[in-house]
């Protein structure tokens, strides 16, 4: 995990070397000495240690919500979504033209089985009986995980949905 953090780091530190680089022209580049290089080069990483300091916690928090289990109701993801025009009636719709929740019949508005496999969506059933018919009945709810959450807003942004600024 470290590892995989500084490399991380150290991909991010040469591509901002090769970045401002090529912001700088040639010759005021070759014209610094070994000193002004370092200073510069020393300038970059603090530069860079900064700005991983700052959002360092964004990521452990984002790392936190992905790995939790809590599950959202349709209802719930909207709100949580908040993107315009979205609500959890369109939502569904949505899902559905999309193929990612299945259409008609006993399945309707349940996740195809790819997307439970990648953490995106669960089902729960509960059974429940009718008290005037004395019937048992099972019924199959959608449910959204904090995973698919972050993964459903990065889809209806790439789609060209607008999620509402509060």
């Amino acid at each position: 995990m470290a590892s995989e953090k500084n490399d991380l780091f150290d991909m991010q530190v040469e591509l901002e070397v090769k970045k401002r680089i090529a912001e700088m022209s040639e010759s005021d580049f070759k014209a610094m000495t070994n000193t002004e290089h370092l200073k510069w080069a020393l300038q970059m990483v603090q530069d860079q240690g900064v700005k991983i300091s700052e959002m360092m916690p964004k990521a452990e928090f984002s790392d936190h919500v992905t790995k939790s289990l809590d599950l959202v109701n349709m209802r719930e993801a909207a709100g949580l979504l908040d993107f315009k025009g979205l609500g959890r009636n369109n939502l569904f719709i949505l899902l559905r033209n999309e193929r990612i929740l299945t259409e008609g019949g006993s399945d309707h508005n349940l996740p195809m089985r790819t997307y439970i496999e990648t953490g995106y969506f669960a089902i729960k059933e509960t059974a429940w009986t009718d008290p005037e018919t004395d019937v048992t009945h099972v019924t199959t709810v959608c449910f959204i995980t904090q995973k698919g959450i972050m993964w459903l807003t990065q889809k209806l942004k790439r789609m060209g949905y607008e999620q509402i600024k509060r």
